[in-house]
């Protein structure tokens, strides 16, 4: 059994790449309420996040990401607790690069091969 990760080129139109994380974080909204929720993925135009709490198209939500400050953005879809935010300012390239090498799911460089592969 062989286990590979293959990244293809989106056929949309995304105007940045999208990267996996599994990031703890806080939204809060306008009219202060406040949420944990979890960062599945992130680009420099937005985030998918996983939310307890509902969280409707349109609604205007502030994205704390580690000790930064707050960053708003839209919800653009929701799907059974994920929701989708489009940041009105994008990331810096060099803050996007900083949280997928913190919180992206990674292979150690001097990791052998076969301690990578799964059996099941």
């Amino acid at each position: 059994m062989f286990a590979a990760e293959i990244v293809m080129k989106s056929k949309d139109n995304r105007r940045s790449v999208r990267s996996v994380v599994d990031m703890p974080t806080r939204i809060a909204g306008d009219n202060d309420w406040r949420a944990i929720t979890r960062v599945l993925d992130i680009s420099r135009h937005g985030a998918r996040l996983q939310c307890n709490t509902p969280l409707p198209k349109g609604l205007i939500v502030w994205l704390t990401i580690d000790d930064s400050k707050p960053r708003r953005g839209e919800v653009v879809w929701t799907n059974n607790g994920d929701a989708a935010i489009k940041f009105d300012q994008p990331l810096a390239a060099a803050a996007t690069m900083a949280i997928v090498e913190k919180y992206g799911n990674r292979v150690k460089p001097d990791t052998l091969l076969d301690e990578m592969i799964i059996f099941r």
